[in-house]
């Protein structure tokens, strides 16, 4: 994003050069020194401007960490290019000669370079665990996403984060079909099946009890998790017992001096792993990349943040 911001401050007509990294502030690094700036930022002439570039992050820029920065940074007026909004109603005030860029300001004048032909847009080398679901595949029966959990323009406000990019992503999963016995107390058994669902982002195995929640999925592009993350068969039978496993209510008669006495007992019924068989088929979760510095995947079902 650094090149990014000095190749649109170029455009700009601001000649940076280099200023000591030393003065550095947590959370802000130094682009340059300008001796000027366009008008449109800011319209007094003020003399030299130290340009700042605030990478993205998950939460908004306080109130406390400008004042931090004001008590940090050398003396002068300066520009922060900011890929984090300011929190929610915290204005900044005139008197600390601090000029802020928002994303939203920021993706505008991007923006308007690129149509304007002063700046060209390229599309991110793909990376090795990425890939793109084929048309043929995307609209396959066999080819289904779990729902969203999770409202991304909510989740975005509540963190003051509405100004960041997001692209809409399938992540991979697995549908787990098995067939196989509960066994009771006294060895009798129950032959079962079950829907089991493998979220390797979240390391998370669960029922589900109807198949036909799982909806069908959009072309999008999906995000593969490392191979050490998926279970194999047997560390899912392993795994799987305590979600299977079911107490059942079972009515005991005693007798004793003055007759018979009924009483409910719940029971234990185990899953059989012996003699379970299993097979698996790909599903998606969804999910979005947020364009901070370092892109990151949001899971649609808990909300959480994960690197990939």
């Amino acid at each position: 994003m650094e090149d990014t911001l000095r190749d649109l401050l170029s455009i700009l007509r601001v000649n940076l050069r280099d200023y000591p990294k030393e003065n550095e502030v947590n959370g802000f690094t130094i682009l340059g020194m300008a001796d000027s700036v366009p008008d449109f930022v800011i319209n007094t002439d003020i003399g030299p401007v130290i340009i700042w570039h605030a990478p993205a992050g998950l939460l908004p820029i306080t109130g406390s960490e400008i004042t931090r920065f004001t008590i940090d940074a050398p003396e002068g007026f300066h520009w922060i290019l900011s890929q984090r909004d300011l929190q929610g109603g915290y204005e900044i005030d005139e008197s600390l000669e601090i000029v802020f860029w928002s994303p939203e300001k920021i993706a505008k004048c991007i923006g308007e370079s690129v149509i304007a032909g002063d700046l060209y847009a390229r599309l991110a080398p793909k990376k090795e665990n990425e890939n793109t679901i084929g048309k043929n595949e995307i609209h396959s029966p066999q080819t289904k996403t779990l729902r969203p959990q999770l409202d991304l323009s909510s989740w975005m406000s509540q963190r003051g984060l509405s100004g960041l990019v997001s692209t809409p992503i399938l992540l991979e999963a697995k549908l787990w079909f098995i067939e196989g016995e509960i066994t009771g107390p006294n060895g009798e058994s129950e032959k079962c099946s079950w829907n089991i669902t493998e979220d390797p982002w979240s390391n998370k195995i669960s029922v589900i009890d109807n198949i036909e929640d799982l909806q069908d999925s959009l072309r999008l592009r999906i995000i593969s998790p490392e191979e050490s993350g998926w279970l194999s068969a047997d560390s899912l039978k392993e795994s799987v017992g305590s979600l299977l496993n079911v107490r059942r209510k079972s009515e005991m008669q005693k007798e004793n001096h003055s007759g018979s006495v009924r009483s409910m007992l719940l029971q234990r019924w185990s899953f059989n792993k012996g003699n379970a068989i299993m097979s698996d088929k790909k599903i998606f979760v969804p999910g979005w990349i947020i364009h901070f510095e370092e892109e990151k995947v949001l899971h649609g079902l808990n909300g959480r943040v994960y690197s990939f």
